[in-house]
């Protein structure tokens, strides 16, 4: 496709305009990083991690505290700082420590922010009261995106390699499009569009605005817009549409390791599945589309995780495949949960409510035991981390296998 004159001027123009977003964030970064005070509103509510301290996202900037306050999305704090110790790493995160923190108002989105907020609390209570740990923290996570997963089970996730299985991620919000656009169209196709709009937004208020959730949101809204318009979708276009907006909002997003970690991975399954389709055209019980997703999606992210974290899961791919076909399971009987548990408390079916939980808690069991038992494994994973001329090396030879893919038309885009 050629690039016309009036497309390259509007592609310029962009690229100006994120520059001067970035420079403009570059500069609000340092200055943060070097004041001993700032007044700032909180995005979300605080994540509590061991019982021990908070952390507070600003948006631009995070900060953690030992305080026992609890705050909402919304409020608008001061905050005192500990003196930054500023290497590379805390200064790309923007993340200090809090030494005290006074609310002096809120924020006038405050009430709609919190609206979801306290319905994502009342359904996390519902499952913490019916189903044991780690099952409620498993479902509200994989459900709610809620990180308040056990620290033991959380290390087991993280030596298996399939942490990323226990978040809000584009399966959920395919899933609220599947169930309400076609469901819709009884209404008219702009009825079913608009109110498929909102429910994606309310989705994605609902769980956080995380860089995964952020990112299948708009992918989303996109996709749904072009099925609407009977239009052939092109995700890989998108994909990188999506990361522009986001990146464009909030430059510093480009320091996120999970914006990062999930961009990558989405890449990997477009990109790499035709690929790997054609060279490993085996049949395993249907699970080898779960296997190629595994593998897809690896290629792209290992060497991140190596450099950010020091080490690499060996058996990743293994248990991925054991346990992704019971995800999409788990996350509807979640979504159906709600609904039927609420019912029956509210008819105070205790009996049938019991019956109810037992039956979700069996694919809950099947994920744990699994996850368990692998991480248990002396071999599970090893210290090994990457550095930067290998990451360069890395990226640019997948470039060029990519390309040359291209070239072969073995891989179109």
């Amino acid at each position: 496709m050629k690039l016309s004159f009036p497309l390259l001027i509007v592609v310029l123009i962009l690229l100006e305009l994120f520059v001067l977003r970035f420079k403009s964030a570059l500069t609000y970064k340092s200055i943060l990083l070097s004041s001993s005070d700032a007044v700032l509103s909180l995005k979300k509510d605080p994540d509590f991690y061991n019982n021990s301290y908070q952390v507070l996202d600003f948006g631009y900037f995070r900060a953690f505290s030992y305080s026992k306050e609890v705050f909402r999305a919304g409020d608008i704090l001061k905050i005192n700082f500990a003196p930054a110790r500023c290497d590379k790493q805390t200064c790309s995160l923007l993340y200090r420590k809090a030494i005290s923190l006074e609310k002096i108002g809120t924020t006038k989105s405050a009430v709609i922010m919190r609206l979801f907020l306290n319905v994502r609390n009342r359904i996390n209570e519902l499952y913490a009261k019916n189903l044991p740990s780690p099952y409620a923290e498993l479902l509200a996570g994989m459900t709610l995106g809620i990180k308040n997963l056990p620290q033991n089970f959380s290390e087991a996730l993280i030596k298996t390699g399939v942490i990323h299985v226990v978040v809000v991620s584009g399966f959920n919000v395919s899933l609220v499009i599947s169930a309400l656009f076609p469901l819709l169209l009884f209404f008219g196709r702009r009825v079913s569009l608009a109110i498929s709009f909102l429910g994606v937004l309310s989705f994605v208020c609902l769980v956080g605005f995380e860089p995964p959730v952020i990112r299948a949101g708009i992918m989303g809204l996109i996709m749904l817009y072009g099925k609407y318009r009977g239009r052939e979708k092109n995700v890989l276009a998108i994909l990188f549409l999506a990361g522009a907006v986001m990146v464009f909002i909030n430059p510093l997003i480009v320091y996120d390791l999970s914006f990062i970690l999930s961009f990558l991975a989405t890449f990997g399954l477009i990109a790499f599945s035709p690929i790997l389709k054609t060279y490993l055209p085996f049949k395993f019980y249907g699970l080898e589309e779960d296997f190629i997703a595994t593998l897809c999606a690896q290629i792209l992210v290992w060497p991140i995780i190596s450099y950010s974290f020091g080490r690499v899961s060996l058996i990743s791919p293994l248990v991925n495949v054991l346990i992704l076909w019971v995800v999409p399971l788990v996350t509807v009987m979640g979504f159906l949960y709600i609904a039927i548990a609420s019912i029956l408390i509210f008819i105070n079916g205790s009996f049938l409510l019991a019956v109810v939980s037992w039956a979700i808690k069996i694919p809950l069991a099947y994920f744990s035991q699994v996850v368990d038992l692998f991480a248990k494994l002396s071999f599970s994973q090893i210290e090994f981390k990457v550095n930067n001329a290998f990451m360069v090396g890395y990226y640019l030879l997948l470039a060029l296998v990519l390309l040359w893919l291209t070239k072969k038309k073995e891989v179109t885009f």
